[in-house]
């Protein structure tokens, strides 16, 4: 991939919410991806949320982890990376 194009909608978006990304959390990350993905994607989605949302595992395998193979997989390794580079009292639930 040479570059990414996004929509008008999204770049508005990140415009009016700017997210915060905190370069040595991310430094801290570089050996797992999948923990660079989630931290980003949580570091966006959670200036926007008023309330506790679940978020079912078949979105989150759908959005991270298709490629994994099987749910049950995906699982393990979606808590591993969530649970070892976050603060227990910040670390969404998982169930």
């Amino acid at each position: 991939m040479e570059r990414v194009v996004l929509s008008q909608a999204f770049f508005d978006e990140l415009r009016r919410h700017p997210v915060l990304v905190d370069r040595a959390a991310v430094r801290d990350l570089t050996t797992s991806p999948l923990a660079i993905d989630i931290y980003l994607w949580l570091a966006y989605r959670l200036h926007s949320l008023q309330k506790e949302t679940p978020i079912g595992w078949d979105r989150l395998w759908r959005q991270f982890g298709s490629k994994v193979g099987a749910l049950k997989n995906f699982k393990t390794q979606f808590e591993g990376p969530l649970h070892r580079h976050c603060p227990p009292t910040r670390t969404p639930r998982c169930a």
